[in-house]
This record gives structure tokens, sequence and C-alpha cells, in this order.
């Protein structure tokens, strides 16, 4: 189990259930999904997030190049922009449509 964790200077990185950092911080933000991988983000100015995923390992699958990233049975819906890509993990486009509120888990 991978649970995010948040360092004394605001960044998030990704411990083990020992209280071990297996991804030190280096991330805005975390996010669990169901699967053993990690939704990460990036930002440049603190305020601008791009969106990743990675593995245990911090090895980059999907790029840092999304608005947001929903993990959704094995595949990633990732937004970008008006654009909602589904991925699956070797950075593959399943496919593509137009982002709405209604798919993109809202």
């Amino acid at each position: 189990a991978f649970i995010g964790a948040k360092n004394d200077k605001g960044n998030w990185g990704v411990i083990n259930e020992l209280g071990e950092w297996i991804i030190q911080p280096a991330y805005c933000d975390i996010q669990g999904s169901s699967s053993s991988y990690i939704i990460a983000a990036k930002c440049t100015d603190g305020v601008t997030f791009k969106y990743g995923v990675i593995d245990a390992k911090n090895n980059m699958l999907i790029p840092f190049e999304y608005d947001s990233i929903e993990e959704y049975y094995g595949e990633y819906k990732c937004v970008q922009g008006k654009k909602l890509l589904t991925k699956n993990l070797m950075n593959e486009t399943l496919k593509t449509e137009e982002a709405t509120d209604e798919n993109i888990g809202h």
C-alpha cells in the first residue's frame, strides 16, 4: 500500500506502511489509485499543476502534461485543455474525445 505524505516544506511524496519514504517528497500533489501506480503532480509556479503517472520506483509512465488524471478500471482519463484522452500505462492513447463534465468524473 502506498500512502501520500507531505514533508515540512509542503512537498508530497510516498511512504510505505512502515513510514519509510519510497518516493522522496518532490511533488505538489499525490493521488492514490486502485492499482499500484501513483498519480502525481508537478508545479513550476506553485499554482499550475501538471499531472502524470509514476510507479513505485518513481519511473514516469504517463508524462506530466495533463490538467487532471483519474484512474478508471486500469485506464487513465487524462484531461488536457478541452481534450480527454484515455491512456494505458504504456502511454498509448486508447481514445480521444472532448472533455465534458459528464465524462471526466464530475
